[in-house]
């Protein structure tokens, strides 16, 4: 087993530990290794802690001494990364970017195993009209290549 797929496994169960998913998990060129966790219902600092120390004691001497850990949630604005953020952001706004170079602006209506069904907002013509939306469509998540969800401000 490599290194990354070791603490890949490490950090999947310190997410579970914590009723939560690992998103993503990468070593950087300056030593360090990045974990990025979450769970359904956003991750506190204190599950944060509970992560990064599950994950310190199960590291390998010979990986803690040479690489230095972090772990955070994934920020606001960054791609989704995993089927689970999908679920978990159902009801919100997104930036949808096709592989073809289509973009779209859509709130994720739902979510299943291989398409992401959502409706899209059209751009209004009139100010102080409320934003239009197209019937609900489905996308395969094969032709999506990348995906953030909006802060919207109500």
């Amino acid at each position: 087993m490599s290194e990354l797929e070791q603490i890949n496994k490490i950090a999947e169960d310190a997410a579970a530990s914590v009723d939560g998913f690992l998103v993503s998990v990468k070593i950087t060129d300056n030593e360090a290794i990045e974990v990025l966790v979450d769970t359904d219902k956003g991750i506190s600092l204190d599950q944060i802690v509970q992560v990064t120390r599950y994950i310190e004691q199960q590291l390998p001497s010979d990986i803690s001494e040479k690489l230095s850990l972090m772990v955070s949630s994934p920020g606001v604005g960054e791609p989704l990364q995993v089927h689970r953020q999908y679920k978990k952001n159902i009801g919100r706004l997104a930036q949808i970017t096709l592989k073809d170079g289509k973009s779209l602006t859509a709130r994720i209506i739902d979510v299943n195993e291989t398409h992401l069904i959502v409706e899209e907002v059209l751009k209004n013509t009139k100010k102080g009209t409320k934003p239009k939306t197209t019937a609900p469509s489905s996308i395969p998540f094969i032709n999506i290549s990348q995906t953030k969800i909006k802060v919207e401000f109500k």
